[in-house]
């Protein structure tokens, strides 16, 4: 795994740490708050006027029933209370992180959000917490456009070199001895985020090689190829038994057990360029 200190290079000027903004804080804020209702959440969400209005335009689209949503309370009941946390979330880090010409960012952003709703029905069975799970998932990724504004050449490289689901960030190793992962992970220790999920980002390029092994991990470098598989036209489970084999034998995942759980790509990502338009 990377060092921590190898990447200390792309952080030494401030600038290039995105902040972690104040509605995504007060989201993971309430993962384990249990009684945190509609009302609480919509307030939230409205503190920010762009996030607000993203999940307004959210709530109207085909996928949600069609007719727009008149204000943030009618679009918070229409999608419920874990649909609009998770939706205000991604809204919310997508804003924190600079948009890079060479990648589209509302595929880049679909991409993070399939990933983080694999990652949440994968984590329980791998033993790992579902909406830690998810904000890693949101957030795995997201290094990436920091590596992008920093080496645009790498990105370029990279992105026309990957010919197969999960291996984006082995590439950027090769190249760099930096995976886009590694600098998630550190966004994630700056971000005062759990060390478990600091851990997981880190240890999701190399999910085997991780000591002690991270179920989060695991959960990560999946979902994560699963989106690829998904956004290049693959069999998401053809492609986990080609690619990740060995991870899914440590694992014990059965190939019919992923085909019946793994939720499929329309399910997460439709209507979505709403939130990153």
């Amino acid at each position: 795994m990377t060092s921590m200190g190898g990447i200390e290079r792309f952080f030494l000027c401030n600038s290039n740490l995105p902040a972690m903004p104040e509605v995504a804080r007060q989201v993971v804020a309430c993962f384990d708050d249990a009684a945190v209702d509609l009302a609480t959440l919509g307030q939230i969400a409205g503190r920010d006027p762009e996030v607000a209005a993203r999940i307004v335009r959210f709530a109207g689209t085909p996928a949600r029933g069609g007719f727009a949503a008149a204000s943030l309370p009618e679009a918070a009941a229409r999608l419920g209370a874990q649909s609009l946390r998770d939706h205000v979330l991604a809204a919310s880090i997508a804003s924190a992180f600079p948009h890079v010409p060479d990648l589209e960012p509302i595929a880049f952003w679909k991409h993070c959000l399939a990933t983080a709703g694999t990652a949440r029905v994968l984590a329980p069975a791998l033993g790992a917490d579902a909406d830690g799970a998810y904000l890693a998932g949101l957030l795995v990724r997201a290094g990436q456009l920091l590596l992008a504004r920093m080496l645009p050449q790498v990105l370029q490289s990279v992105e026309s070199s990957l010919q197969e689901p999960g291996g984006r960030a082995r590439l950027e190793r090769l190249a760099i001895g930096t995976a886009h992962a590694d600098m998630s992970a550190e966004v994630a220790r700056r971000w005062r985020l759990p060390q478990r999920l600091v851990d997981g980002l880190a240890g999701s390029v190399e999910p085997l090689e991780a000591t002690p092994f991270s179920p989060l991990a695991a959960a990560l470098d999946l979902a994560g190829t699963v989106s690829d598989a998904a956004q290049l036209g693959v069999d998401p489970v053809l492609a986990l038994a080609s690619v990740r084999a060995p991870l899914l034998r440590r694992l014990q995942l059965e190939e019919s057990w992923l085909r019946e759980r793994l939720p499929s790509w329309g399910s997460l990502t439709d209507g979505s360029e709403a939130l990153f338009a």
